[in-house]
């Protein structure tokens, strides 16, 4: 694994999490510490988000709901592959030129069929005393001729093995007796003893130590359909070599019974698996696609992903597998929360508006100069959470900043922010769900654990269609989370207001304690409350705390 920092937002990310991580992205490799700094999201951008990223020209962050450790993360060893024709000795050379111990095995068309292994072909150098071993792995005569360096005299170099391989050493009257038709000899000269060996209907006959066939020899080879192969090899030789002739087919580990993973399989999940397994190396998969070897090694090291938290320090919130990360640094505006790490981290948090407030800070302090794109976005997501500076959240460097952003930017904050409300109001096309999950976060208090949405409803007419629309799908969510209470807050930008509704066996009770209001019509009328962070999740903990 190389020395990638992945920054990531908060689960159901916004502007603010999704901008904040591409800006300090932007800013820590220009930094250049070595490390690529690469910002990530842990779902899908909502309509309001993916109208800044349009806007101001920037590419969607890749999509990672699990921060695992992947087969993907680990650098495989390209190694070439032998084709399932290939005699063994052919794989043998090109695995100790190369220092490979496993290669795949691919059809002539490119599909790996299956995996070779230095074990494979020593156990079929072993296998001397396996007569049957050439005709069961249907070795052909052109592969006896490469391997011995010899050359097919008669017959057909597509001619296979079948019967026994056996060595005629014997006088030839002697050495018929123990052949059968079909066999594989190996023999020295003598034009009687291969006559007589042509007469028994042999399928191919090796003539070693630089014996050759007269030409009554080859005519008789040639009406009976028998194979000769010369080589200068002698006896002993060719006795050795002969099994290395056959095709790696026979010996290769079919794909279905190799332990191999793909390129998406999570480390985690196949250490069991690697552990019980007495391979040096592993194939890995890109669908149908041979990738490379992975080592043993490298696939139980225990390095894990490096990762940067914006816009939130809760374990709840950050995407899935974090405890199996390695936490670099937290940028943040929310309360401290449940996150530990193995050792000292920088942590900055600010009580300010947004995330990209502190962000752009670190650009000044850094003397880093920031680009226009990276000002915008910045200054989206500034907007965005202090909804254009009406939110109780905000702060006068909140507004400072984005207006500062705004001129390098060259951009108008009211124009801006019509933009971003117009994406955001454009609830037609979306699911239930969708609008439930596009600001959603979890929380926890005293073994209580609740979540909480919010979407931003243009007037009080749009609030009374959002509402009708998600009440039905309150429960539906309730089960889906398998929280105890979930509530959706739609905030009027216009009355500077929120309607909460919420499902749950204590969820009336909760929020009528928390803020003194009574349920009305399904839900409670919260005059003046329009931030999530500030206004509606303390009141909630505080009950839950008593």
């Amino acid at each position: 694994m190389g020395k990638e920092v992945y920054i990531f937002g908060h689960k159901n990310p916004d502007t603010d999490s999704v901008c904040a991580a591409i800006s300090l992205a932007y800013l820590k490799n220009a930094a250049d510490d070595g490390s690529m700094y690469i910002p990530m999201t842990a779902g899908e951008v909502n309509s309001e988000t993916a109208y800044v990223l349009d806007r101001f020209g920037v590419k969607k962050p890749a999509v990672a709901t699990d921060i695992r450790k992947q087969v993907s993360d680990i650098k495989s060893r390209g190694v070439s592959a032998v084709y399932e024709s290939d005699t063994v000795r052919d794989a043998w050379l090109m695995m100790n030129e190369a220092g490979d111990y496993t290669v795949p095995v691919e059809t002539t068309g490119g599909k790996v069929t299956g995996i070779l292994t230095i074990g494979d072909i020593a156990r079929s150098y072993m296998n001397v005393e396996d007569k049957t071993l050439l005709a069961e792995g249907k070795a052909t005569a052109a592969g006896i001729a490469k391997v011995l360096s010899g050359k097919i005299v008669a017959g057909s170099e597509d001619a296979v093995c079948k019967g026994n391989l056996l060595i005629a050493a014997a006088e030839a009257k002697l050495a018929v007796q123990f052949v059968s038709e079909g066999d594989t000899i190996l023999v020295t000269g003598g034009a009687e003893k291969h006559k007589k060996l042509i007469e028994k209907g042999v399928g191919i006959i090796v003539m070693c130590a630089g014996a050759r066939p007269d030409s009554d020899v080859l005519q008789a080879a040639k009406e009976k359909g028998v194979t000769v192969i010369t080589t200068d090899a002698d006896l002993y030789e060719a006795a050795r070599f002969i099994n290395l002739s056959l095709p790696v087919k026979y010996l290769m580990k079919p794909m279905n019974q190799v332990c191999g993973f793909t390129l998406d399989d999570y480390i985690d999940d196949i250490k069991n698996v690697i552990a019980d397994k007495r391979y040096r190396d592993y194939p890995v998969m890109d669908g149908d696609t041979f990738s490379g070897m992975i080592s043993k090694r490298s696939l139980l090291d225990n390095s894990s992903k490096k990762v940067i938290m914006v816009d939130h320090n809760e374990a709840d919130q950050a995407v899935f597998g974090l405890f199996d990360a390695e936490i670099n640094e937290i940028v943040d505006h929310h309360k401290l929360g449940t996150v530990e790490t193995l050792q000292p981290i920088s942590v900055t948090n600010m009580p300010w508006g947004s995330t990209c407030t502190i962000i752009a800070s670190m650009y000044k302090e850094k003397g880093v100069a920031i680009p226009e794109t990276m000002a915008g976005l910045m200054c989206s997501a500034i907007l965005s959470d202090t909804m254009l500076f009406k939110s109780p959240t905000c702060t006068d460097v909140d507004e400072k900043t984005a207006k500062e952003l705004a001129d390098i930017a060259s951009i108008d904050l009211q124009n801006l922010w019509d933009g971003m409300l117009r994406a955001s109001l454009d609830l037609d096309s979306k699911t239930e769900k969708e609008i439930f999950y596009q600001d959603y976060k979890q929380f926890k208090a005293d073994g209580f654990t609740f979540g909480a949405g919010q979407v931003l409803a243009a007037n009080s007419d749009d609030v009374k269609v959002v509402k009708d629309r998600m009440l039905p799908y309150m429960t539906e969510a309730l089960k889906e989370e398998g929280v105890d209470m979930v509530c959706l807050m739609i905030t009027n930008v216009a009355e500077d207001s929120s309607e909460l509704i919420y499902a749950g066996d204590n969820a009336k009770n909760v929020v009528e304690s928390a803020f003194g209001e009574k349920e009305r019509d399904n839900g409670v009328y919260l005059k003046g409350v329009m931030s999530r962070k500030k206004q509606l999740i303390p009141p909630i903990m505080a009950v839950l705390q008593k």
